[in-house]
């Protein structure tokens, strides 16, 4: 099984289980996998005082060879800078649905001819967004007019998600500033 999130794959082996050479298309996440693997070891995630970003995919690893996973399938992602202490909300996507609120150039090559690749971050939020077809446009380089029935269509859908979304959206402590130190190892 070939399984990918934001054009990252993931390759999952696991004999007698998941048919070999299975691809599946649906939008996945890292955070995923925490889910995914309390559903399959019957481990209960305790969401009363958490609420994990993560979604049971478990569903996924089961699909056979020519079938769609439907049930459990992520369908929405939410971006997050890591420019910010409070990993402020970024974009917002919908299946093929990706409305940016903030931009900011690439991560393009030092000798990538494009001045775009490091333009300073640009808020769009006032001016509702830019909205692109992630499945026409992969690269994300044809924002859909604002005046297009599509724009018209999804990013007020889109917009509405973002906003109930950060009303519950609670950063947490990062793991990362806590440093490195030999006790923390096994």
């Amino acid at each position: 099984m070939v399984a990918g999130g934001v054009r990252v794959p993931s390759l999952v082996r696991w004999p007698g289980v998941v048919i070999p050479n299975t691809v599946v298309q649906s939008l996945t996440s890292s955070l995923d996998w925490f889910p995914t693997f309390a559903s399959l070891t019957g481990y209960h995630v305790d969401t009363s005082k958490i609420i994990y970003d993560g979604w049971d995919l478990s569903e996924l690893l089961f699909t056979k060879s020519g079938q769609t996973a439907d049930k459990g399938a992520r369908d929405r992602y939410f971006y997050h800078t890591s420019e910010d202490p409070d990993a402020s909300l970024v974009g917002v996507r919908l299946g093929p649905w990706k409305l940016h609120f903030v931009t900011k150039g690439s991560h393009c090559n030092n000798d990538f001819p494009d001045a775009q690749c490091y333009a300073p971050s640009v808020n769009h939020t006032a001016t509702g967004g830019i909205l692109f077809n992630v499945e026409r446009d992969m690269s994300e380089v044809l924002p859909l007019p604002h005046d297009s029935m599509e724009y018209k269509q999804w990013a007020p859908v889109l917009m509405s998600m973002a906003a109930d979304y950060s009303k519950t959206y609670v950063t947490g402590a990062s793991e990362m500033n806590k440093g490195s130190s030999p006790q923390r190892f096994p």
